[in-house]
Order: C-alpha cells, then structure tokens, then sequence
C-alpha cells in the first residue's frame, strides 16, 4: 500500500508526536552516545517508537535533503508491503539530517521496517518493548521485553536511566536513585513524557512511548482488556525431569522470502515451564533450542525444521501443553541403549571446532588450578586436624566395623572352602548389584521391570567392578613382583561417594550425571615401601583404569561403523557401545577424582613422587572430563550458560572457599600460639585438650604397634636392597606439623 503524502489524520496524528520526537531527539543527543555503544553519532539509524497513538519513525543521521521510502512487512499477513511511506529528510535542530512520520495503524513486534535512500538500506524488526506501569509516588517505570537480561534504555525530561531485564524479561526504571555516573532524577508527575528503547545490533531501535498517568487513572481499577493477540505456553523435560535455562523461540513466516523468522522467545524457569505471549494472529513454529546438551528440536519432536508442524494462534487465545521433551544431540535411545548413555559421546561425536576445545582448555586449566589449591590446603589443614576428626566421625567407623561383622558372619554360615568360596562370590555380586542399581538412578527414565532397565543396571555393575578393580589388580601384581605383601579381597569402597554422587546429578539435573565410586580390592602392607615405589604402585592402578577407559572409548569406533546392519544387529552394537561408554565415563570420572590427591588417595602418592607426569595427567584427564561429559559442543558462551558448567563451577568455588576458610581459622589460632594441642573447629573456637597416647617405656616398639619392626628395614629387605624408611614415614615426614611418635601420659 503506498502513501504519497500524508492524511489530515496522520497531520494531526504527527503533530500530536511531535513533542515526544523532539524530546527523544534532545536527550538522544546528550545521554545515547554515552551509554549504548551500538548508537554512534554520524551512523545512519532510525527509531520506531510505538504509543497508543500510532506508529512513528524518527529517521537521523542521514544526509540533508536526501529522499527516502519506509516500508512496512507484517510477517503474518499476505500483503507485503503492508505499508509504504515516502519522504525528504530535513536539517534538525541538532545539525544532522532527519525527519519523523506517523502511521495509523499499530505496529507490533516482529514486523520488519526497512527505510532506504536508494543507496543505503536498513531494516529492523520491531522488538517485543513494553510499559506496563509508571508509579509516580515512587518514580518508577516498570514494563517488560522478551530477551532476558537484556538492557533497556529508559529516558523522560532531563534524566535517563539504563535497566536490566530479569530471568522473566521484567524491568524496572528507577528515576529517584543516584546511579553512577548520574544522569540526574526525576519527578514524574501526571504528563511526563518518555520512552523505553532497545536497540538492535545494527543501531536501529524499538522505542516504547510513555506518559505519566493521572491519579484518577492510578487509583481507579482499570477493567482488564481482551488482548488482542495470544500465547503459547508448554514444559520442557528431558528423560522426564524439567529443564530451566532452555530457549524457546517462536517463528513466523515471511511473505516475501517465505523465511522463518524469530518472533517471539522466552527462556524455561526452573520446572521447565515457558511462555512466548504478545503473538499476532497467525501460524507459528516453535523451536526449542538444546545449547550444548541436547539436540536442537521442533515441536513435535522433530529435529528438521521441514517436518515440523505449525501452531495456529488466534486473537486472545491461550495456546498450552506445546511440550518437548529434549533428546541426545549424538544417538537415540533404544532397548539396549539406555537414555543416560546417549548423553556420553563417541570419539566421532566429539567437537573439534577450535572455539569449543579452546574453552574447555580454558575451563579444565582452571579447575586443576583451584582444585589443586584447596586439595593442598584441605590436605594441611586436615593433618592438623586428624584426631579430632577420627573423633567426630567414629560413627563411619562403627558402620565399617559392623558391615565387617557382617560379612564375617554371612561367610562363616556357610562352613568350609567351598563354601566360602560361594559366599565370597555372592559377596561379589551383592556389591555389584549395589552399585549398578545406585547409578542407575542417574537415569530418570529409569524402570527396573523393563528389558531396558535390567540392562542397564548389568552394564553399570560391570563397569564400575572393572573400573574399580581392574587398578587394584594391576597393583598387586606389581606389588607381588616386588616383593611387597598385599591382600585382594573385594568389598565396597566410597559407598557416600555412589550414593551423593547420585543426588547430587539429579537434584541439579545434571547430564549425563556425577559417577564417582567404586568397588575396592587391594589392601598393600607399606612397610619397606618409600615415595618413589608408592607412586609407582598408584601410577599402576591409574594408569590401568585410564588406559581401559581410553580402550572403551576408541573401542566406540568400531561399532559405530557396524551400524546400519538391520535392526537386530544395530540394537546388539548399540548395548554393547552403550557399555563401553559407561566404562569410559567411569574411568575418567573416577581418575579425575583420584588425581586430586586428597588426602590417603592414589593422586597424592602419585604427586609426591613424580609432581611432573601427575600434573601432566591431571590436565589431560580433566580437559577429557570437560570435552567429552561436562560441555561436548560448546564454546565458551554456550558453556558458560550450560548448567553442567555452572553446576561444576560453583561446586569447584564452594571447595575452594571452604578449603581457604579452614586453612585460614588455623592459620589465626596458630598466630595465637596454640601449638601442640588438638583443635577443634566448633561454633564456640574452643580447643580440646591434648590427645594423650599411653605408651609405656619398658614396651617393646612392636608389642606397642604390630607389625612395626624397631630396628627398621635392613639392606636386602627389598628388591632393590635400599634401606629406605617405611611408606608411613615417608608420607609423614612431609606433613607440616608431624605428630610425634609417642606423647607421655603424664608427669
């Protein structure tokens, strides 16, 4: 539709804008170029400002009696343009080339406004900007745009404001503070005149006009009004469990280039629920956007956007349950592919884009960083602390002594070699079982009852019994070649870790989840051992695990390749990658937490003896961790925004501090000359007495401590004929404060 010249309405509509354009224009000039780096003076840009009375567009920064057309493109519309307006610019009070129109009709957002001069041509779609409320008790401007955490630049009579939208897209403008710089306040009264603007990357901008009310208007009820246009409102799940944090993006159709086009967003709260409001009349698609978890998807549940199907929207209606439940972005789940392993990635599914492997180098570097940090100062600060917490925590010690009653008298029930060989194997199988059921809650699409289910929980206890035992093995056959004495005999280890692990993963929906515990084995007798055969053993359990989880995971390759065998053939590879990817994701998960060196870990025996190769390793297997189960496609920003970074993040701080604040409370009561005495970290800072060990004179060393020969290890005593100090010794002569051998019961 064109319009060669204007109505006497739209005269008397632009006499009405004019006022707003030129005060827009005023404090554009002063306030604009300081604020919104986007909006440069000398840039060719326009502004469409939306009110009650119409649509106007304030064109600046464009040459002196240039001529120029604005048109008008409604994506939900057959015609196009549906608006098309031409005119000369003019020289402005402010010395630059503009000029400003009005159209009758309202202009809603997604509408796309495209002004030229022939030569240079912009265009801009109208953004969702709204204001909702102007409270002139506390000179406030509340309203709302559709991006989350977006800026808005908010102005009126000599002041000016620039807000933050929330989570929810809500803003508020407070015109009574001092912000800094300060722009100046204000006292909105009834006909105060402003704007709500957001501008696009190009420069170009939405402008929300506003007015302050009249009293009469703030204190009578106003009758809500039948919107005119609608909503679409769902949930968004994955594996049944809501997701927050997922964008959802509404599109329409161009006419003209029959493109799809973003509408409307909004973002999923924390049970997963969304809502896109403010929507024309019209058919939409609606995308939902997976980030670097999950696949990008359509409704219904579709990954290609041609197959997606259309929602129709109508004036005033409530469009809900528009649902998705999100998938893997690498394969389906099926009978033997449980859901939780089509979240692990195979070495083909693994980014190799630079920005991606670059941010979690970034991000892996610094988690070793701090981690390596606190774990140092924990590992001070808890010798310090070491029998008081043997104290606090005799319960844990009462739970081990009972199991260990238990396991004696189920064995012992049984009677003879053979059978308790049979207990021992039903033992075996017990922690097993135990371990596949408790990580198979990881899965929340999880049914026991199902072919599905059971599978899951055999791969799971198959997976965690080779991670956990495969190191321990390979230890004590190294241990056994060296002479040194060691037993094997299975039982559960890291019981807490399986159990918190678990509630940890699916209180913060967490994917593919926190697998950390295993079975352990080996029980190694460290007298005659020093560092450096310490390390040597920790570095062949480490390495055994690590190794196999790399195995299993390039072992991924091949049946990636044998699909497409039929359905039978391709159910049988995906169960048996299903396990190999479980392996994998044990492996590393459990090495990562090793090669912490906390305290009484393989990590630390490692790191004592050979500090290079553990740094080396701890890198790599962190940045695995990172790559392949934390953030498989991200780059930093995606990443950063993912809650499986956010979730290690903040566990990696919360660490970190409390690492820092028990290093420090001991650092204050040592600087007090406390020493020698047992410290107790209570609410009340008291110190306990000291912790007295009654060992008499006239005893013989080993009649006070079995097993310990006075006369220390003899030359020949070991493989290599040293006469190196026990393990014990050597990882107390590197405590800060080592306990001395025997303190005197009294005077």
């Amino acid at each position: 539709m064109r319009v060669p010249s204007l109505t006497p309405k739209r005269e008397a509509l632009l006499g009405g804008a004019s006022a707003a354009l030129a005060l827009a224009a005023l404090i554009v000039t002063f306030a604009r170029p300081a604020l919104v780096s986007a909006q440069r003076e000398g840039e060719t840009a326009f502004e469409v400002h939306l009110s009650e009375q119409g649509t106007s567009v304030y064109i600046k920064y464009w040459p002196v009696a240039t001529k120029f057309t604005v048109t008008f493109d409604d994506p939900a519309t057959e015609e196009s343009p549906d608006d098309e307006i031409e005119g000369v610019t003019s020289l402005t009070e402010e010395g630059y080339g503009g000029g400003g129109f009005v159209i009758e009709r309202s202009v809603g957002p997604g509408e796309v406004v495209t002004l030229t001069d022939g030569t240079t041509t912009k265009s801009h779609t109208v953004l969702d900007i709204r204001v909702t409320s102007v409270d002139l008790d506390a000179d406030r401007v509340y309203g709302m745009v559709a991006v989350p955490n977006s800026e808005v630049f908010v102005y009126a009579t000599g002041s000016y404001r620039l807000a933050t939208a929330d989570a929810r897209g809500r803003w508020v403008a407070d015109f009574s503070d001092h912000p800094d710089p300060d722009p100046g306040l204000l006292d909105i009264v009834t006909g105060t005149e402003g704007g709500a603007e957001q501008f696009d990357k190009d420069g170009d901008s939405t402008v929300r006009d506003w007015v302050g009310p009249t009293p009469t208007a703030i204190l009578a009820p106003t009758p809500t009004p039948v919107p005119a246009s609608g909503s679409i409102s769902g949930t968004v799940t994955a594996g049944g469990s809501p997701l927050p944090g997922i964008s959802v993006d509404a599109l329409a159709q161009e006419r003209v280039s029959s493109q799809w086009v973003i509408v409307g967003s909004a973002t999923t709260g924390p049970a997963g629920e969304y809502e896109i409001g403010d929507l024309r009349p019209a058919d939409y698609r609606i995308a939902f956007q997976g980030g670097a978890t999950f696949a990008d998807q359509y409704w219904p549940d579709q990954r290609d956007p041609d197959t997606a199907k259309t929602v129709s929207v109508t004036a005033g209606g409530v469009l809900s349950s528009i649902n998705a439940g999100l998938v893997s972005d690498f394969r389906d789940a099926g009978p033997l592919v449980p859901t939780i392993t089509t979240n692990i990635p195979t070495p083909a599914d693994t980014s190799k884009e630079p920005p991606v492997v670059g941010a979690n180098l970034l991000l892996a570097a610094l988690a070793m960083i701090l981690f390596t940090i606190a774990t140092e100062l924990l590992n001070r600060s808890l010798g310090q602390l070491d029998p008081t917490l043997r104290r606090r925590f005799r319960p844990i010690d009462r739970v081990d002594r009972a199991r260990a009653r238990l396991d004696a008298t189920f064995i012992g029930r049984f009677g003879g070699a053979g059978h308790a060989r049979r207990a021992n194997a039903l033992r075996i199988l017990g922690i097993a079982a135990f371990y596949g059921i408790v990580f198979a809650l990881l899965d929340p699409t999880w049914n026991p009852f199902s072919v599905t289910g059971l599978w899951l929980v055999l791969i799971m206890a198959v997976a965690f019994g080779i991670v956990g035992l495969s190191g321990d093995i390979a230890a004590w056959a190294t241990a056994r070649r060296w002479g040194i004495a060691g037993d094997l005999a299975v039982k559960p280890g890291s019981l807490v870790a399986a159990v918190g692990s678990t509630l940890f993963t699916r209180t913060l929906v967490l994917v593919p989840g926190v697998m950390i515990g295993s079975p352990e084995a080996l029980e190694v007798h460290p007298e005659g051992l020093d560092r450096r055969r310490l390390g040597g053993l920790a570095g062949v359990g480490l390495g055994t695990v690590l190794a196999i989880g790399l195995v299993a995971w390039l072992g991924t390759l091949v049946t990636t390749a044998l699909r497409g065998g039929g359905e039978v053939v391709d159910d049988l590879v995906g169960g048996v990658e299903a396990f190999l990817l479980l392996v994998f994701a044990a492996a590393v998960q459990n090495g990562f937490v090793q090669l912490l060196s906390l305290r009484e870990s393989a990590g630390l025996a490692l790191r004592r003896a050979y500090r290079i190769p553990w740094a080396i390793a701890l890198l790599a297997v962190t940045f695995a961790f990172w790559h392949t189960l934390v953030n498989p496609r991200g780059d930093l920003a995606e990443a950063l925004g993912s809650t499986n970074v956010q979730a290690f993040l903040v566990t990696v701080g919360i660490v970190f501090a409390a690492a820092v604040a028990v290093w420090t409370a001991l650092a204050v009561v040592r600087r007090r000359g406390v020493r020698g005495t047992e410290v107790e970290l209570v609410t009340s800072a008291a110190i306990a007495p000291p912790l007295e060990v009654l060992v008499p004179a006239q005893m013989p060393l080993e009649a006070a401590v079995p097993g310990v020969d006075p006369r220390g290890p003899l030359a020949g005593d070991q493989p290599d004929g040293s006469t190196s100090p026990p393990a014990s010794m050597a990882i107390a002569e590197e405590s800060p404060e080592p306990p001395p051998a025997a303190v005197p019961a009294g005077p």
